[in-house]
């Protein structure tokens, strides 16, 4: 039943097939309202320019501050692709302060 009416139902009312891809960009050395102050000309862009892109912050007590970028496109790759560019413009404003992406704990970077 599950296979055959529920999931296909949800697929159904969920609209478009799109993909969304995330990545967290670790930090250490700088408190979310000074990453927020270093961040905000890039979320100017993405707001003025309605890119398919959003960046979040997560406190991590001891492990820093993450930056999660999530990006939805119609593909995976699309996706992937928006996440890279954006990526890029992050670590140019705080790539002194990054120390891992995604799972890396501090202990393993260090």
């Amino acid at each position: 039943m599950l296979d055959r009416a529920i999931i296909p139902d949800l697929l159904e009312r969920q609209g478009d097939k799109a993909s969304i891809v995330s990545r967290v960009i670790r930090c250490w050395g700088l408190s979310e309202s000074a990453l927020a102050e270093r961040l905000d000309p890039l979320f100017q862009e993405i707001d003025s320019t309605k890119a398919p892109i959003t960046l979040a912050f997560l406190a991590s007590g001891i492990e820093g501050i993450k930056v999660r970028l999530s990006a939805r496109a119609d593909t995976k790759e699309a996706a992937s692709q928006v996440i890279s560019r954006y990526e890029a413009k992050v670590l140019e404003v705080i790539g002194d302060h990054v120390f891992g992406y995604d799972d890396t704990t501090m202990e393993a970077a260090v």
